[in-house]
């Protein structure tokens, strides 16, 4: 009997559907762990180190569009093993660096839009004192024209005052 089968009642097994047999899972006597109940019988062992030493080949097969198998590893299973580990850890290490540069690229775009859109309070300091001085020389200027304008209205003209 199948250890995996279909739970979803569909005609392949495929990662949404597949499930222990119910059977195996109400009776795990049905489970054959060896090909004799014999205590002192090695022949399992003996599979396992034949296995152990044959070339194998690890795929995965996709299913859908488009429909695809890919070889992760081909070999002993040790060496199938150590080729996933040292896989994972190749992407671990190239996501954590993504991930990095990532993060500093985000931060220099922010800085620069800051730069563009931000306010600088130095700038702005240095703004308003340039504008203060504008405005109290303007302020003098006017005062300079009223001071004429008095003198030239109240005291031109009278003579012997």
């Amino acid at each position: 009997m199948p250890f995996f089968t279909n739970g979803g009642g569909a005609s392949e097994i495929s990662a949404k559907n597949i499930s222990v047999n119910v059977d195996l899972l109400n009776d795990p006597t049905k489970l054959a762990a060896g090909q004799t109940s014999a205590v002192d019988d090695n022949r399992n062992v003996l599979k396992m180190l034949e296995i152990r030493n044959t070339s194998i080949a690890f795929t995965i097969d996709y299913i859908g569009p488009p429909a695809k198998t890919t070889v992760i590893g081909e070999g002993k299973p040790d060496d199938i093993l150590k080729t996933i580990i040292a896989s994972l850890g190749v992407d671990t290490q190239q996501a954590k660096r993504m991930h990095e540069n990532q993060s500093m690229l985000t931060e220099e775009i922010d800085i620069y839009r800051m730069s563009v859109s931000g306010v600088h309070l130095d700038e702005e300091m240095s703004n308003m004192i340039k504008y203060q001085h504008a405005y109290n020389a303007s302020a003098r200027m006017i005062t300079t024209v009223d001071e004429m304008i008095d003198v030239i209205i109240n005291r031109m003209g009278r003579v012997g005052l």
